[in-house]
């Protein structure tokens, strides 16, 4: 970063302003550049150890930017929690913009302007490796939020949920991600109308109750210490994946409008039978569910399925499988010792179940197998 660029005062592009430890570039230096536009990248913010600095770079007048990213190396000891605090106030930008990250900032608070319902333009929030903080803000208020990603935040015990959440937060939110927030506690904000992805992975201090999400179109938990749903039905269009739960309750496990794939792997307290699985459904992987004794789909004629792949291991206790649709293209059961039935939904007309099919069928019976339909697969092209 060149000396001398804050004189450059009708400068409109800058991706990256590099701060500097000691004599070099400062975050005062932003003060003149008041035509900038676009996205912006402030880095090494750590080395910003004045509050007067960050006050006179003037963030709030740069009416032109779409986007702030604020990234924070190894903070120096001497720079006391106060001053980072006071720091990241002053840094406060103008209220037009739409996305903002702070990545790496170690205050203990976060600052009083984020979730400020001024910045009604903001679509897109990520916070990340903030490792001091205990308590994400209330971001309820923003009204135009659409994609909020908030990550590696070991110290992070809950999230503050202010009274709007309870009745309207977040309705333009499409998209929500936490990620490695191992101390983080409590629940989601119970009104998301708009949501279509939430994922939630390696938190596992997190009792997840997920509200009623009607346009959600990928849900992903993958290491929880419990999961509830007060929905009567998780109406989830494309994919659900459920990774690593200790402990799931309030489900009634009905997945009719899933069209794309279905995964449970490693998860405790899943009922004895999941049935009704839809023939719309593409994938399914159930793997080291220890309860589970029996799947069931769907009874439909193979017209209608677009079932593809069933991929089953691990799973101790498991005996059935029925209404297999004839569409499956790839089948793999292994460490399933109890498997006795394998049943597929239809019967050609030519099938019976004379001396030959018989034959055809003894294989299958000394694995344990015995499958009670036809053995005729056309689509078939996996068998493990």
């Amino acid at each position: 970063m060149p000396l001398g660029i804050g004189k450059l005062t009708n400068l409109q592009s800058l991706k990256r302003f590099m701060l500097a430890s000691g004599g070099g570039i400062r975050v005062r230096d932003l003060r003149m550049l008041n035509q900038l536009r676009g996205r912006l990248i402030v880095s090494g913010l750590e080395n910003v150890t004045h509050v007067e600095d960050a006050q006179e770079a003037k963030l709030h007048k740069k009416e032109r930017f779409d986007g702030l990213y604020m990234k924070w190396g190894t903070c120096r000891d001497e720079v006391d929690d106060k001053t980072k605090r006071d720091v990241i106030e002053k840094l406060r930008p103008y209220t037009s913009i739409k996305e903002c990250m702070l990545d790496g900032y170690m205050g203990s608070t976060f600052p009083s302007w984020l979730g400020d319902p001024t910045f009604n333009n903001i679509v897109h929030i990520r916070l990340e490796k903030c490792e001091k903080c205990e308590f994400l803000p209330p971001l309820g208020k923003l009204r135009s939020l659409e994609s909020l990603w908030i990550g590696i935040m070991s110290s992070i015990k809950q999230w503050v949920h202010s009274p709007i959440d309870n009745n309207g937060a977040f309705p333009l939110l499409e998209e929500l991600s936490i990620e490695k927030c191992l101390s983080l506690q409590g629940d989601l904000p119970p009104l998301c109308p708009y949501l279509k992805t939430l994922d939630i992975i390696d938190c596992k201090e997190m009792r997840v109750s997920l509200p009623s999400l009607p346009l959600m179109q990928d849900l992903r938990v993958d290491g929880c210490k419990a999961m509830s749903t007060t929905a009567d039905v998780i109406s989830c269009a494309k994919r659900i994946s459920f990774y690593n739960i200790l402990e799931i309750t309030g489900f009634n496990w009905r997945f009719q409008y899933l069209h794309e794939a279905l995964s449970i792997v490693n998860c405790s307290f899943l009922p004895i039978t999941i049935g009704q699985i839809p023939v719309t459904l593409q994938r399914l992987k159930i793997s080291n569910c220890k309860q589970l004794q029996s799947l069931d789909f769907q009874d439909s004629s193979s017209s209608t399925s677009r079932f593809q792949k069933l991929s089953i291991n691990r799973s101790e206790s498991i005996v059935s499988i029925g209404r297999i649709p004839l569409t499956l293209r790839s089948l793999k059961i292994e460490d399933c010792e109890k498997v006795s039935c394998l049943e597929f939904n239809e019967q050609p007309p030519n099938f019976s179940c004379g001396n030959d099919n018989k034959k055809a069928l003894k294989s299958e019976e000394s694995e344990g197998v015995f499958l009670k339909a036809s053995l005729e697969l056309p689509l078939l092209t996996k068998l493990k």
